[in-house]
Order: C-alpha cells, then sequence, then structure tokens
C-alpha cells in the first residue's frame, strides 16, 4: 500500500503520466468538437490504420516487402517507397 507522497515506481509514474496526458488530450478534443458544433463547420473524423500485408513486393513498387522483421531496419527501400519528389508509382502485379 503506498502511503500519500511516497514515491511510484518509474514503471507506474509513467502509466499515471500517460492516463493524465489521455484524460487531458480527450477533454482538450471534446471541448474543440463542442464549439466547432455551436460554428457552422462541418466535422469530419478519420482513422488511420497500419497493416502489414503478405505480399511478395510492396503494393507501389517492385521492391521486396518484408514479411518478417528485418535485422536492420529500412533495406527494402526506393525512390517510390520512399516518396521522392518526381518518382511516380505504379501499381505492382
Amino acid at each position: 500500500m503506498l502511503r500519500p507522497g511516497a514515491d511510484l515506481p518509474l514503471k507506474n509514474t509513467i502509466a499515471l503520466h500517460i492516463a493524465k496526458t489521455t484524460i487531458i488530450t480527450t477533454i482538450l478534443a471534446y471541448s474543440i468538437i463542442k464549439y466547432l458544433m455551436s460554428q457552422d463547420y462541418e466535422i469530419v473524423i478519420g482513422l488511420e490504420t497500419h497493416v502489414r500485408i503478405k505480399s511478395v513486393t510492396k503494393m507501389f513498387d517492385a521492391v521486396p516487402n518484408a514479411v518478417a522483421l528485418e535485422k536492420e531496419p529500412n533495406i527494402n527501400v526506393s525512390p517510390v517507397s520512399m516518396g521522392f519528389p518526381g518518382a511516380l508509382p505504379t501499381l505492382s502485379e
């Protein structure tokens, strides 16, 4: 049992910080949405998802797709997959 003012272990301190940050972010988001609803704005909420597809190549490039995690990061890249200017993506087969 912890006494008030006692030192928390680092793991618990981080968890409490994340919980407080999440609560503050939720309250702030609610306040912003409530304000925007009172104005003449249309609220559009989007979701971003990250998925791993088990294919041989990447979707818009002929570079091999890393089905398993590689030992070194960013070894299967090209100008198209890096999004360099002028690199035009095409659908892979």
